[in-house]
């Protein structure tokens, strides 16, 4: 997730069963290797999600990613539609993350929650979007 997130960084988990929005920052349950991702979420239930020439197309229209600099790069890639109750997951560090890309959609199941509160180390505490 860097450049949003640094290795180390603390963040406050919000547990809450809301609704999933758009590019909110997740924490994903990995029960098969016992890990945890923190990954943003780009595409929701019954969208098509697609890349060209570095921007974000979703259904067709064009969607600014405000949070990612001019220097992270997304290789092209075109997605169908994500099934109900899944999501579609990216990092901010397009070139070197292991996300949807690499491991497929995320169920709502897997998803523990929100986070957008870094607490730890305290010269880097905020709120992310």
């Amino acid at each position: 997730m860097n450049p949003t997130l640094k290795h180390k960084d603390f963040m406050i988990l919000n547990k809450n069963e809301h609704e999933l929005s758009r590019f909110e920052v997740v924490v994903i349950d990995d029960k098969f290797n016992g890990t945890d991702y923190i990954k943003r979420i780009i595409g929701l239930p019954g969208e098509e999600i697609e890349y060209i020439d570095n921007k974000l197309y979703i259904n067709g229209i064009f969607i600014n990613e405000e949070f990612i600099n001019e220097e992270i790069v997304t290789n092209d890639f075109k997605i169908r539609t994500i099934p109900n109750n899944c999501y579609f997951v990216l990092g901010d560090n397009r070139m070197n993350s292991e996300d949807s890309r690499s491991f497929g959609f995320v169920n709502k199941k897997y998803i523990t929650g929100t986070t957008n509160i870094i607490v730890f180390p305290f010269s880097r505490m905020r709120i992310i979007n």
